[in-house]
């Protein structure tokens, strides 16, 4: 049929030669893609080209979909954060620079003249020195290292002994103060190595905040999922995840989004202990410990230094100054693991895949029975090749995690068989020095600079027991 309008004006013999031209160039059209194909498949070159190209593309595929699952979220990110630096150089924004120079005053101010001086005097006696990477470059809000030239003097007569430790903390945006007060006091220890601080930056979603903001309804719906995975909760109280509990909080919602945002910090610390061990030794790279900590907490180093200078740092262990925080939540989570276990976090699993049974190592294969029984949904994530951290990532980066950051915790060292149990209690959480004296080491009044561990601490507290601690070295 001839479409109306298209060659209104024209005369008959006119119209047919148009059409006849027409239709020869579309059947010649047709009759070389036809000549292309029938050539191009008639011999066995042709056909093996057209299967090896279809075989290229789909493995080009497979291969962006397996990048983009394992490093898509820190890509886009790193994208997004590059992208507002650059509206706000071309908006030259000056808030920024103002909040900059705020924060600063502010810290320095934390720390008395007196206080700042030994903190100085301590760094000069060890040559240590803190430097920080700029934003384009860090994998945390805070990505901090301690250079420290020289050892402790316990320490300083065997240096095999020498502990390194690196510090994960869990902070906010709008109390920076805090974890730069960590850095600048407990943790410029010449232990620590480096200094990781988490904030609302590092979080997988940006919006989480806003996805939560119906307290009542995250709750009713994570309740429910306790109820169903009786199994897999049965050893957590439960019963703290309500609207009683949560309503103490001061911004229940952002205390919620910070839960995950520590298990997505382990996961991206791991993977970059991952990246690094590619090209240098694993024993340089991994720390002898991780501490793991809030905002608020204050360390003794030198205790701690004195506490794990006898001790084997490859044995899988793991330690708390206050265990009973795991469990109930109370606040003050403090958690710290050993190389051993950093070891087996970070290792590729080869689970459902060997069909030699006595192939898989012990440890491996108690893993695998564990992953199987997907007490939180672990094996329909898990594929060849990832390691626990990689699970735990991607269990925490969905938006219905339902634990507390402690009850996560927990439920991996324990089930996933990380922490060699204790030879008289038979618990997979050490004890780090006194339980009962460090869980009461709360608030200000409660914490001493000769404490081991404090929890609830303000910065000016931080500063002012760590200065102290810092004054006894240098005697």
């Amino acid at each position: 049929m001839i479409e109306r309008g298209k060659y209104d004006g024209e005369f008959p013999y006119q119209i047919h030669s148009m059409l006849k031209r027409e239709r020869s160039e579309t059947i010649g059209s047709y009759s070389l893609e036809k000549k292309i194909c029938d050539n191009l498949f008639s011999s066995k070159k042709g056909t093996l080209f057209v299967v090896l190209l279809i075989i290229y593309s789909s493995l080009c595929v497979r291969r962006s979909i397996v990048f983009l699952h394992n490093n898509g979220g820190e890509t886009f990110t790193k994208i997004h954060k590059s992208t507002n630096e650059f509206y706000q150089s071309l908006n030259n924004e000056p808030v920024s620079e103002t909040n900059k120079f705020q924060m600063k005053a502010k810290r320095e101010n934390i720390f008395t003249d007196v206080e700042r001086n030994t903190m100085n005097n301590y760094k000069s006696k060890f040559g240590c020195k803190i430097t920080k990477k700029e934003a384009r470059h860090s994998r945390a809000t805070i990505d901090a290292q301690n250079h420290c030239v020289h050892a402790s003097t316990s320490l300083s007569s065997s240096p095999s002994m020498r502990h390194y430790v690196d510090v994960l903390s869990l902070g906010y945006k709008d109390r920076l103060e805090y974890m730069e007060t960590q850095l600048e006091s407990w943790a410029s220890h010449n232990v620590v190595r480096s200094f990781w601080g988490l904030t609302e930056l590092d979080d997988k979603q940006r919006n989480c905040e806003a996805n939560v903001k119906d307290i009542g309804y995250h709750v009713d719906r994570c309740q429910a999922r306790h109820e169903r995975n009786r199994e897999g909760m049965k050893k957590f109280r439960t019963s703290f995840y309500d609207m009683k509990y949560l309503s103490k909080k001061k911004n229940p919602g952002k205390w919620l989004c910070a839960q995950s945002r520590l298990i997505l910090g382990l996961g991206k610390l791991a993977k970059e202990y991952k990246r690094k061990i590619k090209t240098h030794s694993k024993e340089k790279v991994l720390p002898d410990y991780l501490v793991m900590v809030e905002d608020d907490a204050y360390m003794n180093m030198e205790h701690f230094e004195d506490f794990v200078k006898s001790k084997d740092s490859s044995i899988p262990i793991a330690y708390s100054g206050c265990p009973t925080n795991l469990i109930l939540q109370l606040g003050g989570f403090n958690l710290i693991l050993s190389k051993g276990i950093l070891e087996r976090l970070i290792r590729p699993l080869s689970c459902f895949m060997d069909p030699k049974p006595n192939a898989v190592p012990k440890w491996e294969k108690s893993v695998c029975d564990t992953l199987e029984k997907s007490l939180l949904g672990e094996y329909d994530i898990f594929y060849h090749g990832m390691s626990l951290t990689d699970i735990i990532y991607e269990l925490a980066s969905k938006s219905n995690f339902c634990m507390f950051a402690g009850w996560f915790m927990k439920y991996l060292i324990s089930e996933f068989s990380l922490s060699q149990p204790t030879q008289d209690t038979g618990k997979v959480i050490h004890p780090y020095y006194s339980e009962a004296e460090n869980c009461a080491a709360n608030g200000d009044l409660g914490c001493k600079s000769s404490s081991k561990v404090c929890f609830w601490q303000t910065p000016e507290a931080m500063a002012s027991k760590a200065s102290s601690a810092f004054a006894e070295i240098l005697k």
